[in-house]
Formats: C-alpha cells, sequence, structure tokens
C-alpha cells in the first residue's frame, strides 16, 4: 500500500463529522447512541470506550485518531461501512 493511498486523520475526521451531521445529530446525541449500543453489547459504564465530547471533537477536528473501538463503535451506531469512511 503506497502512503498516498492512506486517509489522514484530517479526512477521516471531516468524514465522520460529515456522516454525524447527515444524521442530524449533535456530538452529545451522537456520544449517547453509542453508549447505548455498548449498554446493550453487555458492558458497563466503567467498560465504555465511547469518548468524551472533548475527545469526539478532537477526532472530528483531524487532531487525533480514533481507537479502533471507538471507530467501530461510530459505524455501528451510524450504519455506515468502515470501507466507505476510509476510502
Amino acid at each position: 500500500m503506497r502512503q498516498s493511498d492512506l486517509i489522514s486523520r484530517e479526512e477521516l475526521g471531516a468524514r465522520m463529522r460529515e456522516v454525524r451531521e447527515k444524521h442530524d445529530l449533535t456530538q452529545g446525541q451522537l456520544i449517547d447512541m453509542m453508549r447505548g449500543l455498548e449498554l446493550r453489547a453487555g458492558r458497563t459504564p466503567e467498560e465504555f470506550v465511547t469518548p468524551k465530547q472533548s475527545a469526539l471533537s478532537k477526532i472530528e477536528r483531524g487532531r487525533t485518531w480514533p481507537s479502533t473501538q471507538v471507530f467501530s463503535i461510530f459505524c455501528r451506531a451510524l450504519k455506515v461501512s468502515p470501507e466507505w469512511l476510509l476510502r
């Protein structure tokens, strides 16, 4: 894989923000959805990996990468394929 084939943090964050906004959700509403998925999966609040709003903001602004777990929960919550986000 060539370096030019890889998505940047900024591009991924912008795509994640775009998907959230297309669903007409605030960051707080998305976080609530993600936590709901974690509860249904049997996790306790102490085991949650869903980020706080400040961390989600950093992801969307391309300041940091989402963890694999956060990325997966985000994709499930908004019913978007990981492959599409990473293209």
